[in-house]
């Protein structure tokens, strides 16, 4: 039987986003810096799509309390599982440096800057607000509704189609120029949970990628454009991104899961 109405699950997280950016625009309109708006407001978004869900998964807590049990050979899982994390976000990079050399982040001039990096981190208490919504909360919760629920549901329903519509599904709520990773990310993290029957892979992998992404947006930064757009060059990036996302699709074994179920 089906494990919740995914129709209805997907409305809820509609609407708790949509909450969430209320609260985001309040917040802001208050006052509060950007970056500090947002996560709180991601906090409130998370609270109130469980107060949302809770009808919904109290009949299926059991299930829910099976999917967080550590898997066989959990060890190799969460390695196998922080490598995935670091490799997706470096396809993740290719894709942004490619679309940086289209021109999509904004007009191209004839002058070239950088690239020039450098590394400055914000003051502690505010990065440990974005490890702790980023990397913690929010995979606990996505992985959750994402791969437990609306994966677990399409599985249930012997849908041939339920990996892509999961990672579709998935997509879908990430921001546009997000979209494409979020979709490969959704299709291996998929593949972690029907293979371990068990979320802590796909936990691990999101919030491996969510870190090194506080990272990235918090701590590195950087002057870079492109004199002149490149074709050939973003084509290069996105093949190298395709190559690395089907190396960690490989990595996932279905032959590697275990007896334990």
């Amino acid at each position: 039987r089906a494990l919740a109405p995914i129709g209805l699950v997907l409305l809820f997280q509609f609407s708790s986003l949509m909450v969430r950016e209320y609260i985001r625009l309040w917040l802001l309109q208050s006052g509060m810096a950007a970056d500090r708006a947002g996560h709180l407001s991601a906090v409130a978004g998370f609270l109130l799509l469980g107060a949302l869900l809770a009808p919904l998964l109290l009949p299926i807590r059991w299930h829910l309390y099976n999917l967080f049990r550590k898997p066989p050979r959990w060890p190799r899982v969460v390695v196998q599982a922080l490598a995935i994390g670091v490799l997706l976000r470096g396809a993740a990079w290719c894709i942004a440096i490619a679309a940086a050399h289209l021109g999509t982040h904004g007009p191209l001039t004839n002058a070239a800057a950088g690239p020039l990096f450098w590394w400055r981190c914000p003051s502690w208490d505010y990065l440990l607000l974005s490890l702790t919504v980023l990397a913690l909360l929010t995979p606990l919760v996505e992985e959750t509704v994402n791969r437990g629920v609306i994966l677990g549901g399409l599985l249930t329903r012997k849908s041939p189609l339920a990996v892509p519509m999961s990672a579709t599904l998935f997509a879908a709520f990430h921001a546009s120029n997000n979209l494409a990773i979020a979709f490969l990310f959704g299709m291996t993290t998929a593949r972690m949970m029907i293979r371990d029957r068990r979320l802590l892979g796909p936990v691990v992998a999101h919030a491996t990628f969510n870190g090194l992404t506080v990272l990235d947006w918090d701590c590195l930064n950087g002057v870079w454009s492109p004199r002149a757009p490149s074709p050939s060059a973003a084509i290069a990036l996105l093949i190298t991104a395709v190559a690395i996302w089907s190396l960690s699709w490989r990595m996932v074994r279905p032959e590697d899961a275990g007896s334990d179920r």
